[in-house]
C-alpha cells in the first residue's frame, strides 16, 4: 500500500479527478489549504491599503493505493 499526498491549484481538481477514475483508483482524501509555491503571492490594493497576499488557494489530494496501482495513479495526477 502506497500513500500518494499532492498538491495543486483548485482549478485542476476535476481533471485530476477524471484522470483517476480512469485509472481505476476511487478512494481519495481532498483537503483545501493555504500555501506558497512557484506563483510565490501577489500584492493588492484592499480599501487604500496595499496588501502583500503570499499565501494562496491550494488543493491537498491524498491516495491510498495498492503497490500495483501507485505509478498509475501517479501518473494520473501528473
Amino acid at each position: 500500500m502506497k500513500l500518494i499526498i499532492a498538491y495543486f491549484r483548485p482549478e485542476q481538481l476535476n481533471a485530476v479527478k477524471q484522470q483517476l477514475y480512469a485509472a481505476g483508483v476511487f478512494s481519495m482524501s481532498v483537503t483545501n489549504i493555504l500555501g506558497s509555491g512557484r506563483q510565490k503571492g501577489f500584492t493588492e490594493q484592499y480599501r487604500g491599503v496595499m496588501i502583500e497576499v503570499n499565501l494562496l488557494k491550494k488543493v491537498r489530494l491524498e491516495v491510498g493505493v495498492p503497490d500495483e496501482k501507485a505509478d498509475a495513479a501517479v501518473a494520473a495526477i501528473a
